[in-house]
């Protein structure tokens, strides 16, 4: 004869496992079911952090080592701060270079590029008052548009440059991608190329949008402010590899959005609804383009 087991008959480590899969919602519920469900789920910190994060609507950062119980202070602590607009600190951090329109805040550090656009600065944003406040800074050898991160997935930097040829009339300029281990600021150890070349194109910067997906890289060029405006260029790469995936050319104004292994553009013109004209979808090829 067939026998059944009542949930709270489970070892509690494997009440907690099971309850790991599950939404906020039927958390909650199952809080709500008996005593001893609602004393589990409340004694469990993983499982409070787990809940905290979802009502918060964050994301765990998969490179701290912290314990979860410290995970979960902090999470509250920065929760009641935003709610009440009370910082825990503030600092004044100088800016001891002239800096160019180049910027980002990832990852927990802000970079501001050098209006020379051969360096980037960047500094770690302190989490304590005793924290370490100097700039850092990243050089190459060619003129820099722009520059994509994906510091908690790869520790990577790309940076976007543009470099004239010499001995060209008319000139052309040749646009790259140097890729970087942002810790160190080396060449990336699973990067097989740290230098790649785009496109040879007549015109020295264009606009940039660059996503950063697993082993994906997309690249947008815009040329919307010269006087031809030619179409934008989509190009995706395998970052590891180097290997070129797609390349193709989209109406001006291209936007993107960039699930792992899937590009959707929204190659969109002036208008008072500011609404994209068409969605073009472009499934990622296991192949390198031709």
């Amino acid at each position: 004869m067939a026998t059944t087991t009542n949930l709270l008959q489970l070892p509690c480590e494997i009440i907690l496992n099971v309850f790991n899969y599950l939404p906020l919602h039927d958390l909650q519920t199952c809080r709500c079911t008996n005593k001893a469900l609602h004393i589990l789920i409340r004694d469990s910190v993983v499982l409070q952090y787990k809940m905290a994060l979802e009502t918060a609507q964050a994301e765990d950062n998969p490179c701290s080592l912290a314990p979860y119980s410290e995970k979960l202070e902090d999470l509250r602590a920065s929760e009641e701060a935003w709610s009440m607009v009370k910082p825990k600190f503030a600092v004044q951090i100088p800016v001891q270079h002239h800096p160019s329109g180049i910027y980002d805040l990832t990852g927990g550090a802000y970079l501001l590029g050098n209006i020379d656009r051969k360096t980037l600065h960047y500094l770690k944003l302190p989490r304590t008052l005793r924290d370490d406040r100097s700039w850092r800074s990243v050089t190459v050898d060619r003129t820099i548009i722009d520059m994509g991160l994906c510091v908690f997935e790869h520790d990577l930097i790309v940076i976007i440059t543009t470099h004239r040829r010499e001995q060209t009339e008319p000139a052309m300029f040749d646009i790259e991608l140097t890729l970087r281990e942002f810790s160190s600021d080396q060449r990336h150890p699973q990067a097989k190329e740290e230098r790649i070349l785009v496109m040879t194109s007549p015109y020295e910067k264009p606009a940039v949008g660059i996503e950063i997906v697993g082993d994906h890289l997309v690249l947008i060029l815009t040329f919307y402010h010269h006087p031809h405006q030619p179409n934008d260029r989509v190009f995706i790469y395998e970052w590891r590899t180097s290997v070129l995936k797609a390349n193709t050319s989209s109406s001006s104004q291209t936007h993107m959005q960039t699930p792992s292994r899937s590009f959707a553009s929204h190659p969109s013109q002036p208008s008072r609804a500011l609404r994209p004209s068409s969605l073009s979808h472009y499934p990622v090829s296991s192949r390198a383009a031709r």
